[in-house]
């Protein structure tokens, strides 16, 4: 099963499923600078969601 949701942000491990973004404030929070609590959601949770969801086709047409 993929895990979508990633409450602990700060481990890069988890770097390549949660994007760039996500572990770079994971990486601020970790040298105590103030970042707000919350989660992660995995770059594939999203996707799927888009897939389940109808979404894709709807922004392939919007976006082209």
């Amino acid at each position: 099963m993929t895990k979508y949701v990633i409450w602990d942000c700060e481990d890069v491990k988890f770097a390549p499923a949660i994007g760039k973004k996500a572990a770079n404030l994971g990486a601020l929070k970790k040298i105590d600078i103030e970042i707000p609590a919350g989660f992660c959601l995995s770059t594939d949770g999203f996707l799927d969601f888009l897939k389940e969801n109808g979404v894709n086709p709807k922004l392939t047409v919007i976006l082209v």
